[in-house]
């Protein structure tokens, strides 16, 4: 397997996984559950382990807090960072009391090890789907290392995935508007830093160019506020001072985030410390410049300019530091954003999973661990509804029966093109709910589909959801077109052709995408995100179509008559802004259409003449705006097909 493209294979789905970031200065793991929610594992307490390993004493090798403890009274044998010996000039090997040397990958063993012991206890027996984090520059030497270390740690064979590509394909699963092409710089601040260019291809995120230095980060910050804050004797204590002293100002720099200042009680005889922000700043500050130089070279030695970045991301532990921001975007020129959760970005973009077990920000939480998607999305649902039922309502009240009644019309005037816009609208409306009608399926089918994989959930409820979403639209264009004969008397025939001749285009777009979506085990919220219908289309469209309706069938009186052609006028303005909204995404791009569009539907509501409304004004412009609908449900089609596959179909 090619490491270098994001490529994760989901497990049965009654299998959970495990997902482990082994990091220079710590170590983080999550679990996901069957149905992907996700749950952080804690040690002693802590969402993360100390990377940090004491080989001396009886009680052998001790890691974690543990170790550090340890080093406060042994400090012979203390390692605070194995990775960071492995890049060191002894073969990647530390002597311990005695003079024995001890490879490196020892210790991460025993980290490793008492990862896997923690979450075989939480999860109730051994986890043999593993996914490792690794760094972008990881070669195949550091990548085979790391494998042969997590297998002896009896954690099996890992898929390693570099962890700027996880962070962004998580983002992208997310909803983050991510078109291929797009650019990222993404700077992942640890003990050390790494930049890392990545660009979005049509199968995964490609990395352009990843530089690393280990002294820019929160180690080089924590040794320079060591050696300020401590004399230099107690600095070469041989029973343990020092590493006492560095946890205590580790802690207090991780406190300083939230706090305006920290006691920091200090050992043996020296008097306490009262360490404040600006003090820990000022140690930041080179370190933070020296790490937005590292992006900058990042750029450079991809061959591009800022400028042409999409976006920059701030990932890692130490991007929740004030200061970490601004100071790297003052060298780089463009202030990286702080991502939710920092820490934990890359982890949880190798989990391949947004959904934290038991909460998810946003959305809905569904039973059996099922996400639900986004209750913002319930929002454009609602729209839509409205706009389709007032667009229906209008069509029936304004029908001009020309002297008969409804039971025995002599002559009637009817806008058609109301009822066409009306099950448009509809249709859209239930495309957008199609997220909650896929969950809805896969909660009313929970065996579905056995045997399987657990990705095969999200293309049951992918592909159902548009289904139902097309066969919902349907069925309301059906009970229009019957309502609509009915309240006027007229054969169904004639309604049928309007409510529903004129959406089969666009439906058979939809039919496709299901059936493309059928084989592809696609995370359900980047389908979801793809099927995001613009709601500003649904608004200007319906408010412009019943300003033209009322300019095409409603008497005026005397006193109003003067704004009758304004009404036209504005209404056309208004349809053809709400297709050029359909038609595009970007601001300028609408901006041109709108304006051509905006002069040609100001004509076209003027065609015809109102006692030929079945060819006339509001019916072009439905059936416009329909065309418009199917072909954004055609370049839709094109985009799902262009996303990558999250998982391989069986």
């Amino acid at each position: 397997m090619d490491d270098r493209l994001f490529d994760l294979t989901v497990m049965q789905p009654a299998e959970p996984h495990l997902v482990i970031d082994y990091g220079t200065a710590c170590t983080q793991a999550v679990v996901v559950w069957p149905g992907g929610a996700w749950e952080p594992l804690t040690f002693d307490g802590a969402l993360e382990l100390s990377s940090a390993v004491h080989t001396a004493g009886d009680d052998g090798q001790v890691v974690g807090a543990a170790a550090w403890r340890h080093a406060a009274t042994v400090a012979d044998g203390f390692v605070p960072s194995p990775l960071a010996v492995l890049d060191g000039p002894d073969s990647g090997a530390v002597t311990v009391p005695g003079g024995i040397k001890v490879p490196v990958a020892d210790l991460a063993v025993a980290t490793l090890r008492h990862v896997g012991a923690v979450a075989a206890a939480r999860v109730g027996g051994p986890i043999t789907d593993v996914r490792m984090v690794v760094p972008a520059g990881w070669g195949p030497r550091r990548r085979t290392w790391l494998r042969q270390v997590a297998l002896r740690a009896g954690l099996g064979q890992p898929r390693l995935v570099e962890a700027p590509v996880a962070a962004a394909q998580r983002w992208l699963a997310g909803g983050m508007h991510l078109p291929v092409g797009a650019l990222l710089l993404i700077c992942d601040l640890g003990a050390g830093c790494e930049a890392t260019v990545l660009r979005r291809g049509p199968a995964g995120f490609e990395v352009l160019s990843t530089l690393a230095d280990p002294q820019a980060g929160t180690a080089a910050i924590d040794d320079h506020l060591l050696t300020t804050l401590t004399s230099p004797d107690g600095a070469a204590a041989a029973d343990g001072a020092r590493w006492a002293t560095a946890a205590a100002l580790r802690t207090a720099r991780e406190s300083l985030t939230h706090q305006a200042a920290v006691t920091v009680p200090m050992p043996a005889s020296a008097p306490t410390l009262v360490v404040h922000a600006h003090l820990v700043e000022e140690a930041a500050a080179p370190v933070l410049t020296q790490a937005g130089d590292l992006a900058a070279r990042a750029v450079a030695a991809a061959d591009l300019t800022v400028g042409q970045l999409t976006g920059v991301y701030l990932i890692g532990g130490a991007a929740v530091m004030p200061a970490a921001a601004p100071a790297i975007g003052a060298q780089l020129g463009a202030v990286p954003q702080v991502v939710t959760q920092p820490g934990f970005a890359a982890v949880l973009g190798a989990a391949d999973t947004t959904t934290p077990a038991g909460t998810q920000p946003g959305a809905a939480a569904g039973p059996a661990g099922v996400q639900m998607p986004p209750l913002r999305r319930m929002g454009s649902v609602l729209i839509a509804g409205v706009a389709s039922l007032a667009l229906f309502a209008q069509m029936l009240f304004t029908a001009d029966f020309e002297g008969g009644t409804r039971r025995d019309p002599h002559w009637i005037l009817v806008t058609w093109g109301e009822l066409t816009l009306a099950t448009t609208v509809a249709l859209v409306g239930a495309l957008s709910a199609a997220s909650w009608l896929g969950t809805a399926l896969a909660h009313a089918q929970p065996h579905l589909p056995a045997p399987g994989r657990a990705g095969e959930v999200a293309v049951v409820r992918a592909a159902g959801g548009i289904t139902l979403a097309v066969l919902t639209g349907l069925a309301i264009a059906a009970l229009y077109a019957v309502a609509a004969a009915a309240y006027l008397g007229l054969w169904l025939s004639l309604s049928l052709r309007w409510a529903v001749l004129p959406l089969l285009p666009v439906t058979a777009v939809l039919a496709a995408m299901a059936w493309t979506l059928r084989d592809r085990q696609q995370a359900l919220n980047e389908v979801d995100a793809v099927l995001a219908f613009p709601a500003s289309s649904i608004v200007f469209t319906t408010t412009g179509m019943l300003l033209v309706v009322v300019w095409w069938s409603v008497y005026l009186p005397p006193a109003l008559s003067s704004i009758q052609p304004v009404l036209r006028i504005l209404g056309g303005v208004l349809v053809g802004i709400g297709i050029a909204c359909t038609l595009a995404r970007s601001l300028p791009l609408r901006g041109v259409l709108a304006v051509f569009l905006a002069v040609f539907c100001v004509a076209v509501a003027g065609a015809g003449h109102r006692t030929l409304a079945l060819t006339g004004g509001p019916g072009i412009l439905a059936l416009l705006y329909t065309g418009a609908v199917t072909v954004w449900a055609v370049y839709r089609l094109w985009q799902l097909t262009r996303l990558p596959v999250t998982a391989h179909a069986r």
